[in-house]
């Protein structure tokens, strides 16, 4: 058991490592200030380029399949999914302020089932690619997450799909201001400059 807690605990740990932070600091740019404020991927585009902004996807994709990964050697794989995840959102390096958690969820998600992560991946890029709305890409994906899940875990409710649903509801909750905007109609299409994901 206690290693067991131990592996939820790094793994928060893990996530808490904001690379989106990290990276515009090193390049003396404050991630903050810049576009939506947020501490993600998709904003480091818009601070830094496509080269900065896929990096910090890998990277923030790669320390929730770690986590994941850690957490499975001693069976519990989505709760240390979700520890990575609630680091990235509320990191303890970083006053408790990050990024929105999608990509680390894609990487937790990879480890815990390869293939809901595959299908949400595509079905995320091909939102994005028509409604050219991260964002709203992104709250439609992970809403369907949990269908998803359902359907592969043959009408199953297990711990992935317990973790799927936390998932959804966290996306959602980090993305309420860009729900609002949505609403409003002023949300950012990828490319421009103006606020938004």
């Amino acid at each position: 058991m206690l290693w067991k807690i131990l592996a939820v605990i790094i793994s928060y740990l893990i996530g808490s490592l904001n690379n989106a932070i990290i990276i515009c600091k090193f390049k003396n740019v404050d991630i903050k200030s810049v576009g939506s404020g947020n501490a993600g991927a998709t904003n480091t585009v818009r601070a830094l380029g496509k080269k900065y902004g896929i990096a910090v996807f890998l990277l923030d994709f790669f320390k929730g399949a770690v986590s994941a990964g850690i957490g499975f050697i001693f069976g519990v794989e989505h709760f240390c999914a979700v520890a990575s995840i609630v680091g990235h959102v509320f990191p303890v390096y970083f006053g408790f302020k990050g990024g929105k958690g999608v990509s680390t969820s894609y990487g937790a998600l990879a480890v815990c089932d390869i293939r809901v992560a595959a299908i949400l991946g595509i079905l995320e890029l091909i939102l994005i690619l028509t409604t050219k709305i991260v964002s709203l890409a992104t709250l439609i994906s992970f809403v369907l997450l949990p269908v998803v899940v359902y359907l592969f875990n043959g009408f199953k409710i297990d711990y992935l799909f317990i973790t799927s649903v936390i998932l959804c509801i966290m996306i959602f909750f980090t993305h309420r201001t860009n729900i609002i905007r949505l609403i409003n109609g002023t949300e950012n299409k990828f490319g421009k400059k103006n606020k938004g994901e």
